[in-house]
């Protein structure tokens, strides 16, 4: 008897100094299940959400046991541990600024039709070469003259072709500058001045253009281009801060 009323004391006298998980604010809760639940998309929707905040609660009081232990080592104070820290500490800045840009983007349906055509664009471009720009100045005055594109390519015909001499995306397949020119063109037309690409200067026709023929519908694919579109105008926004900032795109 009596060893058993020394066991019941020693089992509570445990209980009483056994330490209770460290408290997690509520918004930091929130926040976590949040992610949780964007980056899991569909899965992690159709989820218990119970489940999934008991989860997330766990591994945030994990991490704070984890660091509280850091802490009482001191390696918050360790050289190379700060550095790393100061890194960490950048890599997260600079994501927030970028989710940040994208809440700030309004995307009209307008644009959104216009980069949905860009994105299913097929092209033809027909080429001449010229070993000067006057050569090809030249070549354009005869054009507005009534010469054909046709018979201004067998006449200055490119020894390396720089496009395909079939339907192709643009934007997978043309370097700039002509990127960008080509962007200008309509069906039939020509550049309006050469393009220099190397060494040489080209005149490009827009000869043919046509649609992806497996290209998904539009509604289908709406969200989806919204995204692009703004992952694709941060893209632009942040390649000028940076060259503001002395970070030219290599």
């Amino acid at each position: 008897m009596k060893y058993t009323r020394s066991l019941i004391w020693l089992t509570a006298a445990a209980a009483s100094l056994a330490v209770a998980a460290p408290e997690i604010a509520p918004e930091r809760i929130d926040a976590a299940v949040r992610t949780v639940l964007q980056q899991g998309g569909e899965a992690a929707a159709g989820a218990d959400g119970k489940v999934i905040r008991n989860q997330v609660t766990r591994q945030l009081q994990t991490l704070e046991v984890l660091k509280n232990e850091a802490l009482k080592l001191g390696l918050d104070k360790d050289p190379e541990v700060q550095i790393h820290f100061k890194n960490m500490e950048a890599e997260f800045y600079a994501g927030q600024y970028t989710e940040y840009l994208q809440k700030q983007i309004e995307v009209s349906d307008a644009e959104l039709r216009r980069f949905y055509d860009r994105k299913t664009l097929l092209i033809q471009l027909q080429e001449a070469a010229f070993p000067s720009e006057a050569a090809a100045q030249e070549a354009l005055a005869l054009l507005r003259k009534g010469l054909s594109f046709d018979e201004l390519a067998k006449r200055y015909p490119s020894a390396e072709p720089t496009v395909p001499d079939h339907l192709f995306s643009p934007e997978s397949k043309l370097p700039e500058p002509l990127q960008s020119v080509v962007e200008n063109l309509n069906r039939g037309e020509v550049t309006r001045e050469p393009v220099k690409l190397g060494d040489r200067f080209y005149l490009f026709k827009l000869s043919k253009t046509d649609r992806v023929p497996e290209a998904p519908p539009f509604e289908l694919v709406r969200h989806e281009l919204v995204r692009l579109l703004k992952e694709e105008q941060v893209a632009q926004q942040l390649k000028a801060l940076l060259k503001a900032n002395g970070l030219d795109a290599e």
